[in-house]
């Protein structure tokens, strides 16, 4: 009985077994009859692991309070920015509806950090011009809550930066955004050695119509209480606050060389921004201007203590050569004293050594004789 079957030379097997181990490659246009050999599975677990590249830890978490008035677009400027899933905290329970976990900016805060010194720039170069990644928290504070002093200072207490929002449509929302930043520069100029704190003040809506004239100067600050800055105007209302107010009052709005820890004196100035959530326009440069605050001042704050310890070593130093010198001084008087005093004791001593040979040479010999004292003449 004759089975077909097909029988290849060595040759052939070969051959068969080449064009077995190729496939077409997706990536050339169509018909080239280019092609690719077939990865091994070793092969694709190795490029899957290579595809996620290694997991690099961030470097630093900001947590950053956003608050402002009602319709100032809170919630659409976090929607802009972050993919999260409300969620709800236990220790600030008036802050329920803000992502705290797992949140992280999709364009992370990037920075530079400085050469360890002139000595060692070169060798730590390229180590340390490396970019830096930093995860951002945002809470939102309620504009139901603006009224209570109290459950500010304690969403104060929990972020390292606020973001000041209003509306360039409601002028209201824009004086409380300065009545905001009233509150936190006292609330921290209170404390003798206050912590670092950023603010940013933020314009939405930049995409409103033609401005309206206005005066710009006099911007009334009111109290905090009473959660002004209701949601006055829609989109495509007339613009109240121009950029040039809004800039202004920025740079009124400071805590005096940068820092939020100085003791209450204006004039440094904040950051500004205009935004548009409907567009999408400078959305993405919050959080990132924010992080950079942040990283400022706490720069700043290193170098005004390490500038403070230099100054108190200074005066320590001071102090003891100081000492030293008074030390070395009442030593060199003392030794003087009592090299003087030495001096007067043995010429007393000889005194009274020389007046005794005197005595004994010169004075009486007394000896008993007879029942009475008679003195002669030693010699």
């Amino acid at each position: 009985m004759t089975t077909n079957s097909l029988v290849f030379t060595p040759e052939e097997a070969k051959y068969l077994k080449a064009i077995l181990s190729w496939e077409d490659d997706d990536s050339t246009d169509g018909g080239s009859g280019k092609r690719k050999p077939r990865p091994s599975p070793r092969d694709v677990e190795r490029r899957k692991h290579q595809s996620k590249g290694p997991q690099e830890k961030p470097a630093g978490e900001f947590r950053v309070l956003v608050i402002g008035g009602r319709a100032t677009g809170k919630t659409a400027i976090l929607t802009r920015v972050w993919t999260f899933s409300f969620l709800s905290t236990t220790f600030f329970p008036f802050l329920s509806s803000i992502p705290t976990n797992n949140v992280t900016l999709k364009n992370p805060i990037t920075t530079t950090a400085s050469p360890l010194s002139p000595s060692s720039a070169n060798r730590h170069h390229h180590r340390h011009c490396q970019p830096l990644q930093y995860t951002i928290d945002a809470l939102e504070f309620p504009s139901q809550h603006l009224s209570s002093d109290p459950l500010i200072e304690q969403a104060l207490a929990a972020t390292d930066a606020a973001v000041l929002l209003y509306s360039v449509t409601d002028r209201a929302s824009f004086k409380l955004a300065c009545s905001l930043a009233e509150f936190i520069r006292e609330h921290f100029s209170s404390n003798p050695r206050p912590r670092v704190y950023a603010l940013l003040l933020v314009g939405n809506k930049s995409d409103a119509g033609q401005e309206t004239s206005e005066q710009e100067g006099g911007v009334g600050v009111g109290g905090v209480g009473g959660g002004g800055g209701g949601g006055g105007g829609g989109e495509e209302a007339a613009r109240q606050v121009t950029w040039t107010v809004g800039s202004k009052a920025a740079t009124t709005m400071g805590m005096g060389t940068g820092n939020m820890g100085m003791a209450g004196n204006k004039g440094a100035g904040i950051g500004f921004l205009e935004v548009s959530c409907r567009t999408g326009e400078n959305v993405n440069e919050v959080f990132p201007a924010v992080g950079r605050e942040v990283l400022r001042l706490r720069r700043l704050r290193r170098q005004q203590e390490e500038q403070e310890q230099k100054e108190r070593e200074k005066k320590m130093g001071a102090a003891t050569t100081m000492m030293m010198m008074m030390n070395k001084k009442n030593g060199s008087d003392g030794q003087e004293r009592g090299t003087v005093g030495g001096g007067g004791g043995a010429g007393i001593a000889r005194g009274k050594k020389v007046g005794l040979l005197r005595r004994m040479v010169r004075g009486p010999f007394w000896r008993r004789q007879g029942g009475s004292v008679v003195g002669e003449k030693a010699f």
